[in-house]
């Protein structure tokens, strides 16, 4: 992932997806806690 300059967040680049399509995300922290996106839940 890619950190913003003021180093406050983090962000990456997906190709591939199909405009108007709803994607949910989830994320491993410290490879084995699974969350899902605050954004989408």
């Amino acid at each position: 992932m890619n950190r913003t300059a003021d180093g406050k967040y983090y962000h990456l680049k997906l190709t591939g997806l199909t405009p108007g399509t709803l994607y949910k995300f989830q994320y491993v922290v410290d490879g084995s806690i699974k969350t899902t996106d605050p954004y989408l839940s």
